[in-house]
C-alpha cells in the first residue's frame, strides 16, 4: 500500500502511456499485424508439433501392426504345433492298427501255434538286429530254443531266457544255423548266418546236394529234418547265386524285417484243440 501510494503518479503515468499506444497503434496501424505477428510465430511451430504428432503417430501405429503380427505369428506356430501333433498321433494310431491287423492276419499262417507277444529292447551294436533282447522271459513262460517270429516269416530262436527278459538270435547272426529246403524243388540244405553278409541283413545257403536245382527267387522254409523249428516257415527268397567260384555261392534275403523290429511272436508251444492261438499279455 505504501509503495502505491509513493508511486501513484508514476504508476497513473504508465497506465496513461499505455492507453495512448494502444489508442494510437489501434489508430495508425491494423491490428492484424499483432495477430500476423503471432502467426508467424506461433504457426510453424504449430506444424512442428503437428508433423511431430503424426510421425510418432505413425511410428506408435507401425510397433503396433509389430506386435499384432508377433501374437498372430504365435497362434499360428501353435496351430502348426498341434497340427503336426495331431499327425503323429495319428500316425501312432495308424501303425498300431496295421501292426494290430498283422497280428490277426497270422493266425492263418500260425494256427497251430499257441503264441506270445513281446517287445524288442535292446539290441546288439549295428543296423541289424542279429541279437536282440525282447521283454518276456521265464516268469512268461518263455525258455531257450523257442522260436520266434515276425509277422512275415522266421525271425530265429531264443538262446538265453531269464525271468524278465530273454535274448534272441536272428537267422543272420553268424553262429546261426537252420535246417531248410527249397519250397519249390524240395531240396534239403542249411540257411547259415555269415559275418559279411549280416552286415546287409543277408544270410547263405548251403544245399546238400552240390548239383542242387536252384534259381533267384526260389522260396525257403524251415525243413521237417530240424528239431527246434517247425517245418515249412518262411525264411526268405534266393537274392542272388555265384556260380564264380569253386563253390557255388547262394545268398538268401529274409522276408522278416530285421532293421526295423519293434515286437515279434514267440511260438510257445503246439496247439491242442479248442486253445486260442494267442497268450493273455
Amino acid at each position: 500500500m505504501r509503495f502505491l501510494r509513493r508511486n501513484k503518479k508514476n504508476i497513473f503515468l504508465i497506465i496513461l502511456a499505455m492507453s495512448v499506444t494502444l489508442i494510437f497503434t489501434s489508430t495508425f496501424f491494423n491490428l492484424s499485424f499483432f495477430s500476423d505477428t503471432v502467426g508467424f510465430i506461433v504457426i510453424p511451430i504449430e506444424k512442428f508439433f503437428c508433423v511431430s504428432s503424426n510421425w510418432f503417430g505413425k511410428k506408435i501405429n507401425f510397433f503396433i501392426d509389430i506386435f499384432n503380427a508377433e501374437n498372430e505369428n504365435i497362434a499360428l506356430k501353435r496351430k502348426v504345433e498341434l497340427y503336426d501333433l495331431n499327425s503323429q498321433r495319428f500316425k501312432m494310431l495308424e501303425n498300431e492298427n496295421k501292426k494290430l491287423t498283422a497280428l490277426l492276419n497270422i493266425k492263418r499262417n500260425y494256427e497251430n501255434y499257441l503264441l506270445t507277444a513281446a517287445n524288442v529292447v535292446a539290441k546288439d551294436n549295428g543296423g541289424w538286429f542279429n541279437v536282440f533282447v525282447i521283454d518276456k522271459g521265464l516268469n512268461d513262460g518263455l525258455k531257450n530254443n523257442m522260436v520266434v517270429l515276425s509277422v512275415n516269416g522266421l525271425v530265429g530262436k531264443i538262446i538265453e531266457c531269464r525271468n524278465n527278459f530273454a535274448k534272441v538270435s536272428s537267422i543272420i547272426d553268424p553262429k546261426s544255423s537252420i535246417s531248410i529246403k527249397n519250397f519249390r524243388t524240395g531240396d534239403l540244405g542249411f540257411a547259415k548266418g555269415d559275418l559279411k553278409l549280416k552286415y546287409d541283413g543277408l544270410c547263405s545257403v548251403e544245399f546238400l546236394d552240390s548239383n542242387a536245382e536252384i534259381i533267384e527267387g526260389d522260396e525257403i522254409v524251415t525243413s521237417h529234418l530240424s528239431e527246434i523249428f517247425p517245418q515249412g516257415l518262411l525264411l526268405g527268397y534266393v537274392k542272388k547265386i555265384d556260380d564264380s567260384a569253386d563253390e557255388k555261392s547262394i545268398i538268401l534275403e529274409p522276408v522278416a524285417d530285421l532293421k526295423h523290429l519293434d515286437y515279434v511272436l514267440v511260438i510257445v508251444r503246439e496247439l491242442q484243440e479248442s486253445e486260442d492261438f494267442f497268450m493273455e499279455e
